[in-house]
């Protein structure tokens, strides 16, 4: 069962932009701290800011969508209107 929720979290982090984005940063910068560009306390602190921002970011659409707002979840899909 917790096998399950970690798949599904898994998923669901890579079902949107975002989470693509702040993983492929985070491999980044892992790679950069394996190279010696960055020392492994610039990596904790990025990785920690990275991951705050995305867990605000969710948090604020989460209570937007709870509250009754409307929240576009995707604009880039939004069907234009006809002019007549």
């Amino acid at each position: 069962m917790l096998v399950s929720q970690d798949m599904d979290a898994i998923k669901n982090l890579l079902d949107n932009e975002i989470g693509i984005v702040g993983v492929g940063l985070v491999i980044a910068a892992t790679v950069l701290t394996a190279l010696g560009k960055m020392t492994t306390d610039q990596w904790t602190s990025y990785t920690q800011w990275a991951f705050g921002i995305y867990a605000g970011g969710t948090a604020v659409h989460g209570g937007l969508k709870a509250i009754g707002g409307k929240v576009n979840d995707n604009p880039a899909h939004k069907t234009p209107e006809v002019v007549k």
